[in-house]
């Protein structure tokens, strides 16, 4: 792609001003287009953007260009002197695409930036675009290369469509057909009608295929064979990063300790169609797979081995589980709430640490006295969808009243509603009102409150903190503590509450990392029951559930020596007892006795 020389000064017609090309942008764009799409990237290559075409900032700041044909009036490229602004009013006002969309014109590239932005990591957008010029103008300004690179944005570049799209689904078995056409006004109404009608056609065609290859896989699923090496498929069909990320260190872990192992997560475009998993528990045939917060009879077919589901979290409803399926609790907090609803059987499977975490050598020297576990969760009525003015009453109350984060009715959801019904004098008496407040308390309320309290000890006592989580606005804050350490931060101390979903990948990860973790736990049962011993070894003593506990947890700060002593501690126990490669042998061992014997239940 190339540019062409000087011309009229931008800054004069009306105020769009010169905006110098990034050649970093466009090389990227263009080596990620090379990765994914060769026939494409030659197209782009041998493409120059028309000499009459100007780069300029617009008016309302973002990249974008300007067409300047002699004889005519100056024109924006996609149509809008604000072509951000613009993309944010076309698709802000509506809720997310649930589905792959399609643009029938490249427009600015602001319409495909802003769609991705508020689209999931699975989903993709399809670009028409017959004028490779208008591809190379884009790609030279916007930085796309991540999308492309993922699969994320796919541009049509001047093949016909229909070819294009049935190329594009049938080389790639997971990606979904795009389900419906943004911006179709952007073209005329032959044009849009003749566009629908191919997009049905593909779309039909290469569906039913992959339906007729589904069942082909169905009935022929071969018989699983004895082998003396494991295999172990890791699965994560929702959309959650940290069973994405969960699969993956099931997966990793496995292979070091020398398993055939795979993981499968719902984290790009091309993993969405159930083919492509369901020809990865062809390829793999699993002798154990694990799927992570999800049933197994999610599964497209039947893997003819071991089947388990394993779940992160105390789940806010009572699961519901297929007849006989097995459930692995990452904590006790999960095995109290999943309970009985695990007919066919129920292990712990404890949290390990990543191992980018235990990879990872403690500094000596650390950048924050303590890391404040958690997402900070936003608890106004706004936020919480809380509007009738009689309930924002008994919200603000219950705000109020848990301000007393150590008080034994923080443990307590519906103590605090009933307290503030006393209080306030009000009643809420329908029974799905109710559990709706009674979630909010236990998942928003009371963290928030536990959070910021012991953010406000570490303020008043002038410690540095970090936030680990998300919501933290107000100071610096990483999503995860193996975010936080691949970034060289690291913490003297780490302080989490077992409220409301017990034991978390943080709290041990913290421990990995050398950051001796304060744990606030509920009252009512041991230190030891709540967290099944994880934080009892290594010589620290980590429970709080008052001021008085926390303050004397934080003394340590002023104990170099034994903060030293117990940061090696609190690591050589996570290294020594919280690894997935441990994990693993002892979890395929337990299923294969209880598979044997038929016992059901722990």
């Amino acid at each position: 792609m190339s540019t062409a020389g000087a011309g009229p000064n931008l800054a004069a017609l009306d105020q769009a001003a010169a905006l110098p090309i990034d050649a970093e942008i466009w090389n990227q764009n263009l080596a990620a287009v090379a990765a994914t799409d060769p026939p494409l990237a030659a197209l782009l290559k041998s493409t120059s953007v028309p000499e009459s075409w100007r780069s300029c900032a617009a008016l309302d700041g973002s990249p974008a260009w300007r067409t300047e044909r002699a004889g005519e009036p100056p024109a924006w490229l996609g149509g809008s002197a604000a072509p951000r602004t613009r993309a944010e009013g076309l698709f802000g006002g509506e809720a997310p695409p649930a589905a792959n969309p399609l643009l029938p014109t490249i427009g600015s590239g602001h319409e495909a930036a802003f769609l991705l932005s508020r689209m999931a990591a699975h989903q993709a957008v399809f670009v028409v675009e017959p004028d490779a010029a208008r591809v190379c103008a884009v790609l030279t300004v916007l930085d796309f290369a991540h999308a492309i690179s993922a699969g994320r944005i796919l541009f049509s570049g001047g093949r016909e469509v229909g070819a294009w799209l049935l190329e594009t689904l049938n080389a790639t078995p997971g990606l979904l057909p795009p389900a419906s056409i943004l911006y179709a006004d952007s073209i005329d109404s032959a044009a849009a009608e003749a566009l629908r009608r191919s997009l049905e056609s593909v779309s039909g065609k290469v569906l039913g295929r992959r339906h007729g290859r589904l069942e082909e896989l169905r009935r022929t699923a071969a018989r699983q064979e004895a082998s003396p090496t494991p295999r172990i498929l890791a699965v994560a069909l929702t959309t959650e990063s940290l069973a994405h990320e969960t699969a993956d260190e099931l997966a990793s872990a496995a292979q070091r300790i020398g398993w055939n192992a795979a993981a499968f997560a719902l984290d790009a475009p091309s993993r969405t169609h159930p083919l492509a998993l369901a020809e990865e528990l062809t390829r793999l045939e699993p002798t154990l797979t694990v799927c992570v917060d999800h049933a197994a009879a999610k599964l497209p077919l039947a893997s003819g081995g071991l089947e388990v589901q394993l779940i992160l979290s105390p789940p806010i409803e009572p699961p519901s589980l297929g007849a006989g399926e097995f459930v692995l609790a990452a904590s006790p907090a999960v095995r109290a709430a999943v309970g009985k609803s695990a007919e066919g059987g129920l292990l712990d499977f404890p949290w390990a640490a990543s191992q980018a975490v235990v990879a990872c050598d403690p500094p000596a020297t650390r950048t924050h006295d303590v890391a404040l576990l958690g997402d900070l969760p936003n608890d106004s009525e706004t936020a919480c969808g809380i509007d009738q003015p009689t309930h924002r009453m008994l919200w603000e109350h219950m705000r109020r009243a848990a301000k007393h984060w150590d008080a034994e009715a923080i443990a307590f959801p519906e103590a605090l509603l009933r307290d503030a019904e006393r209080t306030c004098k009000l009643a809420l008496n329908e029974p799905e009102l109710r559990r709706r407040m009674i979630r909010l308390i236990e998942r928003v309320l009371v963290p928030a409150a536990l959070l910021r309290a012991f953010a406000a000890v570490l303020d008043a006592r002038g410690a540095s903190g970090v936030g680990i989580g998300k919501g933290w606005t107000n100071r610096n804050s990483f999503s995860s503590v193996r975010a936080a350490v691949a970034a060289g931060v690291s913490a003297r101390l780490a302080i989490g509450s077992l409220l409301p979903v017990g034991v978390t990948r943080e709290m041990v990860d913290a421990m990995a990392a050398g950051w001796p973790p304060l744990i606030h736990c509920a009252p009512g049962r041991t230190f030891t029951e709540q967290t099944g011993g994880a934080f009892s070894q290594g010589g620290w003593k980590a429970a709080f559930s008052d001021a008085a506990g926390l303050a004397k947890g934080l003394a340590f700060l002023s104990d170099a020596a034994a903060l030293a002593r117990a940061a090696t501690a609190v690591r050589q126990h996570a290294l020594a007892r919280h690894r997935w490669e441990q994990r693993l042998p002892e979890l395929l061992e337990a299923l294969k006795k209880r598979h044997a014997s038929g016992i059901k239940s722990t």
